[in-house]
């Protein structure tokens, strides 16, 4: 039987469903999602830290 390394989206969404069906929240079913994924809570700091935008103060 041959091995799947990447879960599909439709898995994805099965999974966040019964997470949330058996009373976790959203914060942990993304969570769960990135341990999955293998992202660490440095990755996603990283990228957190990226995605703001400087505003200029009026």
């Amino acid at each position: 039987m041959e091995e799947h390394d990447e879960m599909s989206a439709i898995q994805i969404a099965r999974m966040s469903e019964w997470l949330r069906m058996h009373g976790h929240t959203a914060d942990e079913v993304l969570q769960c999602i990135d341990y999955i994924a293998g992202k660490k809570k440095e990755d996603k700091k990283e990228e957190s830290d990226t995605a703001k935008v400087d505003r200029p103060s009026a």
